[in-house]
C-alpha cells in the first residue's frame, strides 16, 4: 500500500526556503551537528559527526549546509584539499550562484 497526499499551497509555501526537502538528510546533518555540540573533542566524536554528515550529502547532494559542515569537519582533521574541494562544491551549489 502506498500512502500519497497532496500539500496544501499554504503548507507548500511553508517548506520554500528549508535547505534541504530530504527527511534524511535534514536527520543526518542534525545528528551531526548535536555531536559537534556536545562530543566535538573526542576522536569518536568527530569520526561519527563526519559519517553522518557524509550521509547528509550522500542522501542530499545539494545540501549545502551539510557540504560546508562536512568541509569544516575535514579541515579539523587537517585535510585541507578535501575541505577545500567541499566549499567549493558548496559555493556552486549555492542557490541563485551560476
Amino acid at each position: 500500500m502506498v500512502l500519497q497526499r497532496e500539500l496544501k499551497p499554504d503548507t507548500a509555501a511553508s517548506l520554500e526556503g528549508l535547505p534541504t526537502h530530504n527527511v534524511k538528510a535534514y536527520d543526518f546533518y542534525h545528528q551531526a551537528r548535536a555531536i559537534f555540540r556536545t562530543e566535538n573533542e573526542t576522536e569518536s566524536g568527530l569520526a561519527r559527526q563526519r559519517e553522518l554528515l557524509e550521509s547528509a550529502v550522500e542522501a542530499d547532494p545539494d545540501y549545502v549546509d551539510a557540504i560546508v559542515n562536512l568541509a569544516v569537519a575535514y579541515r579539523q582533521r587537517k585535510e585541507f584539499e578535501l575541505a577545500r574541494s567541499l566549499l567549493e562544491d558548496a559555493a556552486r551549489r549555492m542557490p541563485g550562484e551560476p
